[in-house]
């Protein structure tokens, strides 16, 4: 899996970051919705970080159609959270 970010934008709730991800072989146009920002630090090397975080894609989206029941607890769903944990460095 691999993202490849376009452009970003501030949301009342963090940023809305746009790029292409891709997952199977397949690559779309995905927006993910960034929240859980951390304060900003300054490492030891005097650059700026910042954490967040950002998920959800639809696996069908990417060709993933395959479909198993599971034993007793009924069939995968097409929403999936995918957790990226992201670590941001800029320069003063």
């Amino acid at each position: 899996m691999t993202f490849v970010s376009r452009s970003a934008s501030r949301t009342g709730q963090g940023l809305d970051v746009s790029g292409d991800l891709t997952l199977h072989g397949v690559t779309k146009p995905v927006v993910l919705h960034v929240s859980g920002m951390t304060p900003e630090i300054k490492d030891p090397w005097g650059m700026l970080r910042r954490g967040a975080t950002a998920h959800v894609i639809n696996r069908q989206d990417f060709g993933l159609v395959w479909n198993k029941n599971l034993d007793g607890a009924g069939s995968w769903g097409d929403e999936v959270t995918i957790t990226l944990d992201i670590e941001a460095a800029a320069s003063h």
